[in-house]
């Protein structure tokens, strides 16, 4: 599984990249991230992570605008995660 999923948006005619929704999912179930970006839709752009090192690195890369942590992230990850977001 590829560690960044995109929505269905491929063609350059619906917009630019960067006009897209970016979305950091951190996540233990990479097949719900693929879920979620498949219903998404086109205005989207979901970025993948499976561990609280590779989200952190992601973050300051392409500074979403949402983030989202699965249900079976360890609460001190999480936390770890936003205290990032913040700085």
């Amino acid at each position: 599984m590829p560690e960044s999923l995109r929505s269905a948006h491929s063609s350059p005619t619906q917009g630019s990249r960067s006009s897209l929704t970016r979305i950091l999912s951190l996540s233990r179930r990479p097949d719900v991230a693929a879920k979620i970006a498949a219903a998404l839709g086109p205005d989207y752009r979901l970025v993948h992570t499976s561990t609280l090192k590779e989200a952190v690195k992601r973050l300051r890369g392409i500074k979403p605008d949402l983030v989202v942590v699965g249900p079976h992230v360890p609460v001190l990850e999480a936390q770890l995660l936003f205290q990032s977001v913040r700085s």
